[in-house]
């Protein structure tokens, strides 16, 4: 008998190791379920059920179908073009797949696949000439090797037909040129059509020394006259020298005005090559301001040049970046110059300026120079630190109840502040040091007690009566008298040695588990094989086992494997079919036969089987 699962085996995606399929020698037609595999052993097949079986009505006979037998039907058709050419059998057929066509002409060599399935030679349209028509004159046969060649010619006149020199898109261009006059080396041909000679005007600009004209002359006749002429105190014209005027400013430029210096917008930039001196105070705001006005603005003015290390002294951004305020050991690059108004700030802290303990620096800790130096000539001495994030601003403290600092209070300090030690306020209340407590009051006192009041209980075991112990709880000073029983429940016995002690105790007489090997040589242990599958059975009641009347039904029962090769198997659990209260495995044990059956034939004392009995 096989191992009944009631329900669906999930294997979690572990192997399947060794399994075999069901082997039948007939399809069977009942108690099929869609998918249930099994292998025919006359067809040698596997089988998958695809109709299940149905009780009805009507009755549905399960059907079973071949599991990856192939292909069952091939059918294949000779198209117009190609034949299939099939040979073999059905179950293994052949296939030669070939052009049909038949011979057409008799020249093989030649021959090619018409629509009609035949092999023929091509229709093929052999040239031989063509002809090149004219409205002029006589068509001219155009034949292999022959040059058809255009001409252009003119005539005295200047009438005739002019060709194209070049071909393109496979034309050429033939035209007829109507021209008037007589082409020769010094006409020219003009948009009318006529040829003539050209006819010059001689056009000339005169200028004579010390004059301020400008003349233009037509064949030595004067047409029109330009003259030119300075500005005083703005624009100067040197006329002196024949065909020539010299343009500029004088010396001194006198505007009566204003000098608009930028009046292309914004795009536009103006420059001068050389100083213009303004007055030294502007007199309204839009007048300009003078180098003297702007300094005396600026002086003991800051400038922000950028972020510094605190470490290192380097320069971290802004114009002199990767420069060095300050260089410390280790540190190198160019110490900058130092300008009255210099203003830097700390971004990275962790160092002292200029490597002096007395100026520690943290991050937001700006300095400013305060004295002006040359580049690697700075000493600390040069800047004025100036401290932020790192000083109190304003720091009040005052005692409370319990706590009180030994530094009177604080009232707005500032800078570096302490409170003093902190501590309890609180004053000796009585004599007693080891018992003293803070009380709310403030002070060290000895906590006031009261007497306990609360009755006193004896808990006692009385004498046994029947099955129980009686538990009695009794008030000696007046308190009410409680009884609790213990008493006997099944397979347990109480003992009452003393007042004070109760033992308890199991009453079993029978071992409630067993190990017990599958080994035939004992006399309540048997087997017998049939049809592949060996069964042990287990008498319960012998006196090796529970020795008793104990019924199979009432023992419950895990196989281990009790071999010690291979290495590992040893009490590895497996999985057997049980029953139990029949008779079985070659003895008469009735009710009290619990029953392994294994397929194959495991040797005797390859397994143990762990009895638990629970009736």
């Amino acid at each position: 008998m096989a191992i009944n699962f009631l329900n669906t085996v999930d294997l979690n995606q572990n192997q399947l190791v060794n399994a075999a399929i069901q082997s039948v020698a007939t399809d069977p037609t009942t108690n099929g379920v869609l998918g249930q595999l099994i292998f025919n052993t006359t067809s040698n097949t596997l089988k998958v059920c695809t109709t299940a079986y149905v009780i009805g009505p009507p009755v549905v006979n399960s059907v079973y179908t071949e599991v990856g037998g192939g292909v069952e039907t091939l059918t294949l058709n000779d198209s117009t073009y190609i034949d299939v050419n099939s040979t073999g059998t059905a179950a293994d057929p052949v296939f030669a797949p070939a052009l049909s066509a038949v011979d057409g002409t008799a020249v093989v060599g030649t021959r090619f696949l018409s629509k009609d399935n035949t092999w023929d030679i091509p229709t093929v349209d052999n040239y031989t000439s063509w002809t090149a028509d004219s409205d002029e004159g006589t068509d001219i046969t155009v034949t292999s090797g022959f040059n058809l060649k255009f001409t252009g010619a003119v005539t005295a006149g200047g009438a005739g037909i002019a060709t194209d020199s070049a071909i393109s898109a496979n034309e050429m261009t033939i035209a007829l040129i109507n021209a008037g006059g007589t082409p020769s080396a010094t006409t020219f041909y003009r948009g009318d059509g006529q040829w003539i000679t050209p006819t010059n005007d001689l056009y000339t600009l005169t200028k004579a020394g010390g004059s301020g004209n400008l003349i233009l002359n037509n064949n030595g006749t004067a047409q029109n006259t330009i003259s030119f002429s300075g500005t005083t105190s703005e624009v100067t014209l040197d006329v002196a020298t024949a065909n020539s005027y010299t343009i500029g400013l004088p010396n001194d430029v006198i505007l009566t005005t204003s000098l608009v210096v930028n009046s292309g917008g914004a795009a536009t930039r103006s420059s001068f090559g050389y100083q213009v001196t303004i007055p030294e105070t502007p007199l309204v705001d839009s007048d300009a301001a003078s180098k003297k006005y702007v300094d005396d603005l600026v002086a003991g003015g800051l400038t922000f040049l950028g972020t510094f290390r605190a470490d290192t002294g380097e320069i971290l951004s802004g114009t002199n970046n990767g420069l060095y305020l300050y260089q410390v050991p280790g540190g190198a690059g160019t110490r900058v110059a130092v300008v009255v108004g210099d203003y830097y700030v700390v971004a990275t802290a962790g160092g002292d300026f200029y490597a002096n303990t007395s100026y520690p620096l943290d991050v937001g800790d700006s300095v400013i120079g305060v004295s002006a130096a040359a580049a690697d000539a700075s000493v600390v001495t040069d800047w004025s630190l100036v401290s932020q994030g790192v000083t109190v601003n304003s720091f009040t403290n005052a005692n409370g109840t319990y706590i009180s600092s030994s530094v009177p209070a604080n009232t707005n300090a500032t800078g570096a502040v302490t409170i003093g030690t902190l501590d309890l306020s609180a004053i000796d209340g009585t004599s007693d040091v080891n018992t003293k407590f803070l009380s709310k009051d403030n002070t060290w006192d000895v906590p006031s007690y009261t007497t306990n009041t609360d009755a006193k209980y004896a808990l006692t075991a009385e004498p046994k009566s029947g099955t129980s112990v009686p538990l009695t709880l009794t008030g000696s000073d007046g308190g009410s008298t409680t009884i609790v029983d213990l008493t006997e429940g099944a397979n347990i016995t109480l003992t009452r040695t003393s007042a004070t002690e109760i033992t308890i105790a199991s009453t079993d007489t029978g071992a409630l588990g067993k190990n017990i090997l599958l080994n035939t040589a004992d006399a309540w242990v048997s087997s017998s094989a049939a049809g592949g599958i060996t069964t042990f059975a287990v008498d319960v009641s012998n006196a090796n086992v529970f020795n008793g009347a104990v019924g199979a039904v009432n023992v419950k029962c895990e196989v281990i494997d009790a071999r010690t090769t291979p290495a590992g198997v040893a009490g590895q659990t497996v999985y057997a079919d049980i029953t139990r209260g029949v008779d079985a495995g070659g003895a008469t044990f009735g009710l009290q036969s619990l029953n392994i059956s294994f397929t194959g034939t495991p040797a005797s004392s390859a397994y143990r089987v762990l009895l638990t009995y629970i009736g």
